[in-house]
């Protein structure tokens, strides 16, 4: 199951309190990096949202719970700078999907 919630500000020290999250089924996702640098960072998008991010070593993979419907992963490594590569993939409830990026634009 997967939930997200947007628009919601939270501050150190601060508490939210009535907000209600609900799941619905999702999809899976591994991110798996075979770059030549030594990490490669990804961000994931749905619907024009940020749904987190993370890095990955070098022949390594993440597995991540995501929505269903289109998925949007934005790829980057330390030697690339601010350059990103966009791999975009639309999964239904229940899928589970690998996404390999190579490091090369």
């Amino acid at each position: 199951l997967c939930g997200r919630r947007s628009g919601l500000h939270v501050r150190a020290g601060e508490a939210l309190e009535g907000i209600e999250v609900v799941l619905q089924p999702g999809a899976r996702v591994r991110l798996r990096y075979t770059g030549a640098d030594p990490y490669g960072s990804f961000s994931l998008i749905a619907n024009g949202e940020a749904l987190g991010g993370d890095g990955v070593e070098r022949g390594g993979s993440s597995l991540r719970v995501v929505p269903a419907g289109e998925i949007e992963v934005r790829w980057s490594t330390p030697s690339a700078g601010a350059a990103t590569v966009t791999q975009r993939i639309t999964l239904a409830a229940g899928d589970e999907r690998e996404l390999v990026w190579d490091g090369q634009p």
